[in-house]
């Protein structure tokens, strides 16, 4: 019941590790897919200090959808997964915040139409 009235939603963890990230993901997914009126979700980008660096490129694309999502905040580990959340199903989506904590040559394929390269200066 409670997840047919959530439209916004801060999701923080603390002390996050690395081997953690499979396991966000899935808490990712899990929202999206049970909140059904959800609108703004900031996901383990609430405080500078402690960000948790989540990874989506395991996921499958499908598991990425919201029809109802306006606003996502979240902090993902490359660039690549920018991408990768940019080809995700999301309707009404139309503000996306992404702190990203590693830009690097890349080349990946999403959806098999699109081949995106990326270089960097920074490293």
């Amino acid at each position: 019941m409670l997840s047919k009235q959530i439209t916004h939603l801060n999701i923080d963890i603390k002390n996050a590790n690395r081997e953690s990230i499979k396991i966000t993901s899935k808490i990712f997914v899990l929202i999206l897919s049970l909140c059904k009126k959800l609108i703004d979700l900031n996901f383990c980008d609430l405080f500078f200090e402690r960000k948790h660096w989540n990874s989506l490129s395991h996921l499958t694309e499908t598991s990425l959808m919201s029809s109802t999502l306006t606003k996502l905040k979240i902090s993902l580990q490359t660039f690549t997964e920018c991408l990768f959340l940019l080809d995700a199903n999301f309707e009404s989506l139309t503000t996306l915040i992404v702190h990203v904590e590693l830009i690097y040559y890349s080349i990946r394929h999403i959806n098999n139409t699109v081949c995106i390269q990326f270089r960097s200066s920074f490293l």
